[in-house]
């Protein structure tokens, strides 16, 4: 295959992965079977074409912000498990609540268990 052909050849594919990437919420190895690539061409592709793996990186973020919006609505709604997983993520100095448990039944091997979770009395009751 000439040179120009190949890259023509390579434009369609990347264009038709970009399609069916965004299409199945930028799932690669769905995107790479449906037009018939490895995933080693599409890492490949990110490297080489800066073009190629701008748009991926778009879709990636539109997804993102998809996700951000439908967590707003969660926590606008007033689900608790979006507003804990908001401030956890958002205020993790006020939100995280951190118990140790050590056991030392055995001397020899004491072990400790760190356990992470949101201070509930930090967080109104909801009703």
């Amino acid at each position: 295959m000439k040179k120009q052909s190949k890259s023509r050849y390579t434009a369609k594919k990347q264009k038709r992965f970009l399609e069916v990437y965004k299409k199945t919420g930028a799932y690669i190895s769905v995107a790479c079977d449906a037009i018939g690539v490895t995933r080693k061409t599409y890492y490949e592709w990110r490297k080489t074409c800066p073009v190629f793996d701008e748009k991926c990186d778009e879709i990636e973020d539109s997804l993102v912000g998809f996700a951000e919006s439908h967590l707003m609505q969660n926590i606008k709604a007033g689900k608790e498990a979006s507003i804990f997983f908001f401030l956890c993520n958002r205020a993790p100095d006020r939100w995280r609540h951190i118990q140790t448990i050590e056991h030392r039944g055995d001397t020899d091997n004491p072990f400790r268990i760190i356990l992470e979770n949101v201070d509930t009395k930090k967080f109104p009751t909801q009703k």
